[in-house]
């Protein structure tokens, strides 16, 4: 149940993580280079395997949409980190508030 709430907020963070680790390659000692690398392996792993789960949709519904859900997932995630920060955020900033979504009613009653 805590990972729900946690892969997301952990997501962005591995990835600047990442990022921050690349862009300063020129000062890493041995610790940083198996952070990097565990990281990696993990972030691989993962893909691959939703990738793997992707296809096998693919192959039992032989549609287009599981494949563009697979490509696709990474961005998903990464959105993913990102609303669960503005949550996190807005829970702290503004806790009563509730932005609700205006809908058109789902049917008009006669009169």
């Amino acid at each position: 149940m805590i990972s729900f709430i946690m892969s997301p907020l952990l997501y962005g963070v591995s990835i600047l993580e990442i990022f921050y680790f690349i862009y300063t390659i020129d000062s890493m000692n041995f610790a940083k280079m198996l952070v990097v690398g565990v990281d990696l392996t993990i972030f691989a792993v993962g893909h691959i395997g939703y990738a793997m789960l992707g296809v096998a949709c693919w192959q039992r519904l032989k549609g287009q949409a599981a494949i563009v859900a697979v490509l696709t997932l990474p961005v998903y995630w990464l959105l993913a980190s990102v609303a669960a920060w503005r949550a996190i955020w807005k829970l702290f900033v503004e806790p009563h508030h509730w932005e609700k979504t205006a809908h058109e009613p789902a049917f008009k009653a006669k009169k």
